[in-house]
């Protein structure tokens, strides 16, 4: 009853990932470890989609979505620059991805929301779900060694992840999916949150 998605777009905070850290071939060491693994186009909803699909069907194992994804995808000078990794936009910046996606057929927004803060991080989901129905929550918040002190990092990639997913989870409906792709956190917080015969 365990799925994961990996979101596999070949580079990491200092660089191309073969050449920093190689974890390749990602889908070779799930499957060592007895992982059902499924490799998509991760900008690709049907193929998500019959993903999430495949993970249903399979009993025994836990499966794993590695999803090829490209960095910044849609956004000119954001596209395969790991520098954008932790680094947010400036106004003018933001304008232009907006334009650009926007262009590209996507209906865009932006909400500032400090993920370290309770109440900011509720008022966004209250906001969220005042638009509209959530089917999802997809999570990325989260900052490396470098970009602050432990208590900033332990703020913003545990509990930030922590309260994104219990605010949110108060006004999705039943069946929506909530999925944290920050490294970090989605690596800490399933063992403080739920006990391992949970998952």
């Amino acid at each position: 009853n365990l799925c994961a998605f990996v979101d596999w777009n070949g580079l990491q905070i200092d660089g191309p990932i073969t050449e920093v850290m190689d974890s390749t071939p990602i889908d070779k060491k799930f499957e060592a470890f007895g992982w059902n693994v499924v490799m998509i186009d991760g900008h690709n909803f049907d193929e998500i989609a019959a993903a999430v699909e495949n993970f249903k069907a399979t009993s025994g194992k836990p499966t794993c979505v590695v999803m090829k994804t490209v960095k910044g995808k849609g956004v000119s000078f954001m596209e395969n620059q790991c520098g954008w990794h932790g680094s947010a936009p400036n106004k003018e910046q933001y304008e232009q991805a907006v334009a650009e996606l926007t262009a590209e057929g996507y209906n865009v927004e932006a909400y500032s929301c400090d993920v370290s803060n309770r109440e900011s991080v509720r008022a966004l989901a209250e906001y969220a779900a005042s638009q509209g129905e959530i089917a999802a929550l997809i999570h990325a918040a989260g900052v490396s060694p470098h970009m602050g002190d432990a208590e900033t990092i332990n703020k913003i990639n545990a509990l930030g992840t922590w309260y994104a997913d219990e605010e949110f989870f108060k006004v999705m409906a039943e069946g929506s999916i909530i999925i944290n792709v920050s490294s970090m956190s989605a690596y800490m917080l399933p063992g403080l949150m739920l006990p391992t015969s949970k998952y």
